[in-house]
Formats: structure tokens, C-alpha cells, sequence
């Protein structure tokens, strides 16, 4: 018999959630103590053969958590023990949970609400801080803490409290959630207005981490949602709403798709006949005029000059013109096929016009100036 009162360890279960809605997207220790509290509570409120029963008689977690037994089965066939270690420690928490879960006590509606609802305000204020990241407003803040300064190379290291897959993932979930409530006819304008709000942003946010993941996840639920509203939905006018929608965003989607294929293929052609001979330097070019191969519209086998480019790209790199890149490509197929793509010339003069940081992009591998200019989801 536990020392505690059954409606007190209900509290505390429901505590623990709450921690953990908080958590999940912002801290990992949050996290850890939110397991902490509900795995404790579990074994102190005792009443395990009944909990082992519901846990049973629950097909889908059995289903989900037997993935655990899968990595364990792995175990046979392994030839690193320190690595598997390793990952079936950040894996306990897909058996644990589901199990803890499933087998405490059933919510009642109105409580996965309130779980649901602190989840995604929780997801609401991370994301606002994250695209922060964006703005000198995170770094002002740094300044009056006395922190470094934090530069952003890539939008989706904005997602700083957790790995950006598991945020964007986050958003959707709390994405679908949104969507859900507002299928409910029962909502105030108010509470309508600010669902239809956050749902906004986070698709805003999305774009702004540039997680492509994430958005084609949205664009999933989105047109589940829009379809659900044009069949079931009894107002005219939210039918309509909806149907048009669901045209539009195909066709939409297609538009945006075939104008960035257009501008990508696009050929700049040239006179052959008109092509320089030489570079501003007086030294020969030479132009292969039978490999099309292109970058951003640009022949990359035109306007190449290596005695010009070699010792150039040598004064400014570490890497050898003729090694290979930190992808593992030859530095000097990355180099021109970036510097077609920015349609500069292959000699002394266009690797001149290359800023520090193209130079570092072209040793990491980089070989189209689109994929430092504009979003992944372009690129």
C-alpha cells in the first residue's frame, strides 16, 4: 500500500507530463527529470498487475516499443559494443515511456488537451526565440549577459535547444494538433483566431529553418485537414474556402517547382564564334565546346585558363588545385563548376572576384553559389 493517496499520484503523473511537454522541445534535462518524476511516481504507486495488463492490451504500444527489441536482436550481429551501448541508452526512452504511458491510469480528453495545449505553447515560445537567431536581438541579449556573440552560417542551426529534425518534427506534431482543435465546432472566435494564428507561424518558422522535412509534413496535414473541411464541413462558405485551397495548393506548389527548375536549366547561350581567346592577362583560354555540362545556365567547360588558375587558387587555399576537396571531390572540378555558377571566368581574374568565404566553401565541398546564396529548400 502506497504511502501516497491515489489522487495524489494521479497529480504527480500529471505533473511529470507537464514537465515533459515543456521539455521536448527546449531542454534535455527538463527531459530527463520529467522521466525521473513520472517513472518514480509509477513505482510507487504500486498496482503492477494491472498496469502490466493495460500495457498489453495495448496493440499499438506493443508494436512500438518492440523496435526496443529490435536493437537488442542487433546486439547479436554487432562488432562495436561501445557504440551499441551508446545508442541503446538514447534509445531506452522508446521503450520506457510508451510503457509508462500506456500502462498508468487513462487521460481523460480534457487532460491530453491541457497536455497538448502546454506542449505547443512550449513549442510557440522555442520558436520564437530560435528565429531570434535571425534578428541582433539574441545576440544584444549575449552582450548584456556578458555571452559571445553567436553567427548563423546555416538557417537551420537556429534550432539550437534540440536537433532541428526533432524540432521540426515538434512543430508538425504540435501542427496537427492545432489543425485538430479547430475541426472542433464548439471553439470560441477568439480561440479560432489565435489557433489559425500559431499554426501560421509555425509554418512560417518552418520556412525560415528551412526544413524540408518539416514543411512537406505540413503540406501533408494541411490538405487532410482542407479535404476533411470540404466534406464534412457544413457551411457553404468554409466548403468553398476549402475546395479552393485544395486547388491551389497543387497547382501552387507546381509553379514554384517548374520556376525553379526553369532558372536552374535555363542555358545562357553564347555566339561560339565570339568567345575570347584570350584572358585579360593574355594567356589562352580554352573553351570545350562539345561538354555541355552546366551550372546555373553556365557551360562549365568554357573560359578555363589553368595556367592562370592553378598558382592563383594555391596563394589563397591550403588544399592542393589538384587534391580533393573535404567531400572528397578534386578541388578543382568543385572550383569551377562554383565559379561557372556564379558566372565567373576560370582564370586569375574571376578567382580574384571570389570573397574568403566562397574559397571555404569550395574547400568544403560547395560547388553551386545557390547553395550559400539561397534556402536548402531551393537548392
Amino acid at each position: 500500500m502506497s504511502a501516497l493517496t491515489p489522487i495524489n499520484h494521479t497529480r504527480i503523473y500529471l505533473f511529470g507530463l507537464m514537465v515533459m511537454a515543456v521539455a521536448l522541445p527546449t531542454s534535455n534535462l527538463l527531459m530527463s527529470l520529467a522521466q525521473i518524476i513520472i517513472g518514480t511516481n509509477w513505482v510507487l504507486e504500486g498496482q503492477y498487475k494491472e498496469k502490466i495488463k493495460r500495457f498489453i492490451a495495448n496493440k499499438p504500444a506493443l508494436i512500438f516499443t518492440s523496435m526496443f527489441g529490435l536493437h537488442l536482436l542487433g546486439l547479436l550481429h554487432t562488432a562495436n559494443w561501445e557504440y551499441a551501448a551508446w545508442d541503446l541508452r538514447n534509445k531506452v526512452p522508446l521503450f520506457v515511456l510508451p510503457f509508462l504511458i500506456t500502462s498508468s491510469n487513462p487521460l481523460s480528453r480534457k487532460i491530453v488537451d491541457k497536455v497538448f495545449s502546454v506542449f505547443s505553447i512550449s513549442i510557440l515560445i522555442a520558436t520564437i526565440i530560435c528565429a531570434g537567431e535571425l534578428t541582433p536581438i539574441n545576440n544584444w541579449v549575449r552582450n548584456m549577459l556578458d555571452y559571445p556573440p553567436t553567427e548563423i552560417m546555416d538557417a537551420r542551426n537556429i534550432s539550437h535547444f534540440i536537433s532541428h529534425i526533432r524540432f521540426a518534427l515538434m512543430i508538425c506534431l504540435s501542427f496537427s494538433w492545432l489543425m485538430f482543435q479547430l475541426l472542433q465546432t464548439q471553439l470560441s472566435l477568439v480561440r479560432r483566431i489565435a489557433l489559425i494564428a500559431i499554426s501560421i507561424w509555425l509554418v512560417v518558422f518552418l520556412f525560415l529553418m528551412e526544413s524540408v522535412t518539416g514543411l512537406t509534413i505540413v503540406i501533408v496535414v494541411g490538405f487532410s485537414t482542407l479535404l476533411y473541411l470540404s466534406v464534412q464541413q457544413e457551411s457553404r462558405i468554409i466548403r468553398g474556402i476549402s475546395i479552393l485551397l485544395l486547388a491551389l495548393i497543387p497547382v501552387l506548389t507546381y509553379r514554384y517547382m517548374a520556376n525553379m527548375v526553369s532558372d536552374f536549366y535555363k542555358v545562357k547561350e553564347e555566339n561560339v564564334a565570339d568567345l575570347p581567346k584570350y584572358t585579360a592577362s593574355g594567356m589562352l583560354y580554352f573553351h570545350d565546346l562539345d561538354n555541355q555540362q552546366l551550372e546555373n545556365g553556365n557551360y562549365v567547360w568554357r573560359y578555363v585558363c589553368h595556367l592562370e588558375i592553378e598558382p592563383e587558387w594555391e596563394k589563397r587555399s591550403a588544399i592542393p588545385f589538384k587534391g580533393k576537396d573535404k567531400a572528397g571531390q578534386f578541388v578543382e572540378y568543385t572550383l569551377f563548376r562554383y565559379m561557372t555558377s556564379r558566372g565567373l571566368h576560370k582564370d586569375a581574374e574571376g578567382l580574384a572576384r571570389m570573397s574568403d568565404a566562397e574559397i571555404t566553401a569550395v574547400e568544403n565541398g560547395i560547388a553551386n553559389v545557390r547553395f550559400t546564396e539561397v534556402s536548402s529548400i531551393e537548392s
